[in-house]
């Protein structure tokens, strides 16, 4: 590949964004080709196996019109990819949308009490953040994000319920629920605690 760039020194601000926004027309035209070859191989039976396609089943969604390609090409690469690949169209069309734009999409967090919203580039999310604001099948406006973290916080600080004492036969032993934890009493402990009952 030539990577002589003197060739666009020339070039007038507009005119290269003119360029690049051409190329960007093309790849996402290459995409549409390239994902209609895949569902044709597919339909055939080929296996492309030998092609080293690590994207072929976002191709095959782009040709059945569930992914829209120009998320291949503003999202490729990212980790939030796969995410926007399962929501309906308009909503892949929103994120590309504010990718366009240079926006970050809200994220919600809290803070002292209230919610705050802030506004994070797509491409930056983390993985936690990519959970948050997207669901499987729409994106979560702030409050249903703050529902989510809600949720999650419960899920991390609920004590583990132990119900009822067990006999652990391999230890000989009887485990008395204690708190969030487990009491071992042997055979011995018990026949004690049992005669202290009998007074």
């Amino acid at each position: 590949m030539d990577h002589d760039i003197t060739e666009f020194k020339h070039l007038s601000d507009a005119d290269l964004i003119e360029l690049i926004r051409n190329c960007l027309a093309r790849t996402v035209a290459d995409f549409i080709v390239l994902a209609k070859g895949v569902h044709e191989a597919g339909r055939r039976g080929i296996d492309l196996s030998e092609v080293q396609l690590p994207v072929v089943h976002l191709l095959r969604k782009i040709a059945c019109g569930q992914l829209l390609p120009d998320a291949m090409v503003k999202l490729g690469g990212t980790m939030v990819l796969g995410r926007v690949a399962s929501l309906p169209l308009p909503d892949q069309q929103r994120v590309i949308d504010l990718v366009d734009r240079g926006q970050g999409i809200n994220v919600a967090r809290f803070e002292n009490g209230e919610i705050q919203s802030v506004r994070i580039p797509v491409a930056h999310l983390s993985r936690k953040q990519i959970s948050q604001v997207f669901a499987r099948d729409h994106i979560r406006d702030d409050v249903e994000q703050v529902s989510w973290l809600r949720n999650k916080q419960d899920n991390t600080q609920k004590p583990q319920i132990i119900e009822g004492p067990r006999v652990d036969r391999k230890r000989g032993k009887l485990m008395i629920p204690a708190h969030t934890e487990l009491m071992a009493i042997s055979k011995t402990e018990l026949l004690r605690y049992l005669m202290q009952m009998e007074g």
